[in-house]
């Protein structure tokens, strides 16, 4: 689901990067989204791992979007509360291996962006189910032969340049030379899979980007 949201969102960006730009900054999301997390201190939810997935709002540049991970409960323990700013989507993950559950739940910011808005999670003891701030009730989704996930250390957590991903690549591999120049700037190791480009198109594509600059995350 990441890479899909993810995709759509940088595909968007692609095709028109100064519309889009002007769009952002009309409607720019400026309120501080706070989230915090609580777990039933009766609950058996001893492997209970949740994940925090952010969005920013500004892009490293029309290919790329900043990306922040954090693990906010491990071990069915809370490890951190946290406000933000600029976010355009936000996706809790949610794993437990002895129950063999596993949900992802993604939200947007449209509807919120010029009000402070607080998310809470409450997670029960039958963790057949959790609410939000709203109260809505989302049903967990059982999966066979589930995997831990990925545990993202709070205190190191900070936006980060995300992977090209396939749909992009196909819109940067469609473009010439000359409008590859002009482009906001790919990573070298994206320039090496544009195969409509010579090795010698190639090398010079790499020395212009190196000079190039990455924008820098709305904080």
């Amino acid at each position: 689901m990441k890479k899909i949201i993810l995709g759509i969102f940088l595909f968007l960006s692609a095709i028109s990067y100064p519309i889009y730009n002007k769009i952002v900054n009309a409607f720019e999301e400026t309120n501080i989204l706070s989230f915090s997390f609580n777990v039933d201190k009766n609950s058996d939810l001893n492997d209970l791992r949740v994940n925090l997935y952010l969005l920013n709002s500004a892009t490293a540049s029309e290919w790329y979007a900043y990306r922040k991970a954090i693990t906010v409960i491990d071990k069915g323990k809370v490890l951190s509360e946290l406000k933000s700013k600029y976010i355009l989507m936000y996706e809790i993950e949610v794993a437990s291996l002895s129950k063999n559950l596993y949900l992802t739940k993604l939200s947007d910011n449209v509807f919120y962006r010029k009000m402070d808005y607080k998310v809470k999670y409450e997670f029960p003891n039958d963790f057949n189910l959790f609410t939000n701030t709203d109260n809505n009730i989302e049903h967990t989704t059982t999966l066979k032969n589930i995997k831990n996930v990925k545990y993202y250390n709070p205190e190191l957590a900070c936006f980060e340049i995300s992977e090209i991903t396939e749909s992009t690549l196909h819109i940067l591999q469609s473009k010439s030379f000359d409008e590859l120049k002009a482009a906001g700037k790919i990573k070298a190791k994206d320039i090496l899979k544009l195969n409509q480009l010579t090795n010698d198109e190639k090398t010079r594509l790499l020395k212009i980007h190196n000079l190039k600059k990455f924008d820098k995350p709305l904080e």
